[in-house]
């Protein structure tokens, strides 16, 4: 990939149709830290609007794989953790991982700042419903108590809580 990418490859690219996507979102699909690096080192735009049918952003590709290094990687190039879903089949990083069951990256996105107390909750909403209509009831009561308190806790500043809900019964 270094190799392409020193020789013109473009990073931004995707074939014309309609379910292509970006390397760097192919590369995060598929979990592969080291290429997402790579991609990311020559300017790829982190946050490359998915395609229309069934895409996903780099992002949201690592939230659905579970590859929680990789979504950081991509959250600290300023991925958009609340970046609009596919017009057909899509869904936020917060949806996609709450109905693949990943706990661990429903926290990272949370942590960094995912909308779920936000105009009609729709993204929380639809979280909480894809976890519970996959079986991840303890994910869904999770997304309920840090719902119910994010107001009071997350407010001040309190970015713990999540951590601390995780282990509650």
């Amino acid at each position: 990939v270094k190799i392409l990418i020193e020789h013109g490859a473009a990073v931004n690219s995707s074939a014309n149709y309609t379910y292509a996507s970006t390397p760097l979102q192919l590369a995060a699909e598929n979990g592969n830290i080291e290429i997402v690096k790579q991609i990311l080192i020559h300017s790829a735009d982190v946050n490359a609007a998915p395609n229309d049918c069934y895409g996903a952003t780099a992002l949201q590709f690592a939230a659905i794989g579970g590859y929680v290094g990789v979504a950081k990687l991509l959250l600290e190039n300023h991925a958009d953790v609340d970046f609009p879903l596919a017009i057909l089949g899509g869904r936020t990083a917060l949806e996609a991982a709450a109905e693949h069951g990943r706990l661990d990256m429903v926290q990272l996105l949370i942590n960094w700042g995912a909308d779920v107390t936000g105009p009609g909750q729709q993204q929380y909403d639809r979280a909480v419903e894809l976890a519970k209509s996959n079986g991840h009831m303890a994910l869904s009561r999770v997304l309920e108590r840090y719902h119910a308190w994010s107001s009071t806790f997350l407010g001040q500043g309190d970015f713990q809580l999540l951590d601390n809900l995780v282990g509650m019964d």
